[in-house]
């Protein structure tokens, strides 16, 4: 997670040993992160990570009997992947990720700065550029 996202500036967790932990309470201050910890008895508190470790344990570690720790790292990321890219998702309409980025993508000008290559070929405009040339907006593109 440190080299793909950087590590948090904040750590939400409940009180478990876990987290109360020497090693673990140095780690953090180390790595420039404080952490902020429930109340006892408050899952609330932490509803997110707490629906999350609910589904994971429900969808993975309940299903399974693990033999070795390899095992539960495959089943693990499968999960995640199926969970982080197919799966309908209440908070996105009920899109998967991936047909949620399609639809952002449908509204962003991101799409329109790379339609192969420019904004020239971008079909529902019959070349956005030409287009906004032709009204005199401030486009330049060194042909007009």
């Amino acid at each position: 997670m440190q080299r793909d996202h950087g590590l948090p500036q904040v750590l939400r967790t409940d009180n478990g040993p876990e987290f109360l932990g020497e090693a673990f309470v140095q780690w953090t201050k180390a790595n420039g992160m404080a952490i902020q910890y429930i109340q006892p008895g408050k899952p609330n508190q932490n509803a997110y990570i707490e629906r999350f470790n609910r589904t994971f344990r429900e969808e993975v570690l309940d299903r399974h009997l693990f033999a070795r720790l390899d095992d539960v790292r495959e089943a693990a990321h499968w999960w995640m992947l199926e969970y982080n890219e197919h799966r309908p998702h209440d908070s996105l309409g009920d899109l998967t990720p991936v047909e949620y980025r399609k639809h952002v993508a449908k509204s962003s000008i991101f799409e329109v700065s790379t339609c192969r290559g420019s904004l020239r070929n971008w079909p529902e405009t019959g070349g956005l550029l030409h287009s906004f040339a032709d009204q005199n907006i401030g486009f330049d593109d060194g042909t007009h």
